[in-house]
């Protein structure tokens, strides 16, 4: 639809009653933009990792102690006092016994006796750790995407801001 305006234009100072300077004649075309008939909302697939984790195997640690019997060596000694008796020196009697001549007595002053006990010491020293190895791991996931397929005449489908193609002729 077509539309003619008619522009005058007047000059600062004068009034319109006095002749004006120049008038045009102008034609306007009227251009209606196109009307939304709907929406359409294309929807894509995006892949959602999540990491869960499970039990593999499970260890125990336990500490014991395993006893062994051993035989260990310890010299023990004694502190004693010897007794000889001469045979001309007379008779000798100890704990009222009487003693032989030229034989050897031993008195016992002192003894060692064992003493046993028991001490621990360290003999090993264990670090226990845990600890997480990663690594990449490659999953192949299948994802769709909608697209808008579009058919119909030529001259009705067009690309937007192309201008608006005229029909074929009828035949």
């Amino acid at each position: 639809m077509d539309k003619q305006i008619r522009i005058r234009e007047v000059r600062a100072g004068q009034a319109e009653s006095v002749a004006p300077a120049a008038e045009e004649t102008v034609n306007i075309r009227e251009i209606r933009a196109p009307k939304d008939q709907g929406t359409i909302t294309l929807y894509e697939e995006r892949a959602q990792i999540a990491v869960t984790g499970g039990l593999v195997a499970q260890v125990t640690l336990q500490k014991r102690i395993v006893e062994e019997e051993v035989q260990v060596p310890v010299t023990l000694q004694r502190e004693v006092l010897e007794l000889i008796t001469s045979p001309e020196g007379g008779s000798v009697m100890l704990d009222g016994q009487l003693l032989e001549p030229g034989r050897v007595y031993q008195i016992t002053l002192t003894e060692e006796r064992p003493v046993i006990g028991k001490q621990v010491f360290p003999v090993q020293q264990i670090n226990v750790r845990k600890e997480w190895i990663s690594q990449v791991h490659q999953e192949t996931v299948t994802l769709g995407r909608e697209v808008l397929d579009v058919s119909g005449p030529e001259h009705l489908i067009r690309e937007a801001g192309e201008p608006v193609a005229s029909p074929p002729p009828s035949v």
